[in-house]
């Protein structure tokens, strides 16, 4: 979800001027010193009470899975203004519950999307034109899904024989929908932990070469965004 940097942070008198964010200690939003969380955040948005956060909608172009490079940490949180003082949650039970209004802080919520036919549906008509998905894919979307079910495989099979059974052909307005939200560089962010040690605002791409097969559940999350169910946000 980050889009930018703050320009005020870099002007020469700037931290001799007084700042929003003593304020925010003084009304108790937020400690001194920072949390490592939030120095990390701070470090790569800019000073706190200086930098907007903007909704963004969806293009109108247009259940818990785990990117594989998260699998090697430990999420320590998903909501960007909290003090991450949770304890580490190994990433193969799932990670965090994503920055959202009612994901409420010092407490873990994993992160997880409503399935439903038609987002099935709807993410696999998309991934098959955007990231090659094919039948031969369908054991590992199911091993990336942590809850996946006994009926994983089946569920899978059954969108590809409708998909052949009533093709649906939407080649043009897919790629244009993929290339306008790929231009918004939307990212999905977890406060992890490294090595037991550090903590680290961890972000990888909605849609990255890396995690090809992730793209499927990508999709999934921007069919929640466009049906309104999922937000964006930049800062």
């Amino acid at each position: 979800m980050i889009a930018g940097y703050s320009l005020i942070r870099v002007h020469f008198c700037f931290f001799k001027c007084f700042c929003p964010r003593f304020t925010f200690y003084e009304n108790i939003t937020l400690y001194t010193p920072l949390t490592a969380g939030l120095e990390s955040l701070q470090a790569t948005l800019g000073p706190f009470g200086a930098v907007d956060m903007i909704y963004i909608s969806c293009p109108n172009t247009y259940t818990t899975q785990v990117p594989e490079e998260f699998l090697n940490n430990s999420s320590i949180g998903g909501n960007l203004l909290c003090c991450v003082d949770m304890s580490p949650m190994p990433t193969f039970s799932g990670i965090s519950s994503y920055f959202r209004l009612n994901n409420m802080c010092h407490s873990q919520f994993g992160e997880f999307a409503w399935r439903s036919n038609l987002m099935l549906l709807f993410a696999n008509i998309p991934s098959q034109i955007t990231i090659n998905l094919n039948a031969s894919d369908y054991n590992q979307l199911c091993a990336l899904q942590l809850i996946s079910g006994d009926d994983c495989m089946y569920m899978y099979t059954q969108d590809e024989l409708f998909i052949k059974e009533y093709p649906i052909y939407l080649e043009h307005s897919t790629t244009q929908a993929y290339q306008d939200i790929k231009a918004l560089d939307i990212r999905f962010i977890q406060y992890v932990l490294i090595d037991n040690s550090t903590t680290h605002l961890y972000n990888i791409p909605i849609f990255s070469k890396a995690e090809r097969l992730f793209g499927f559940f990508a999709w999934c999350l921007i069919y929640e965004w466009a049906t309104g169910l999922r937000e964006v946000i930049s800062f």
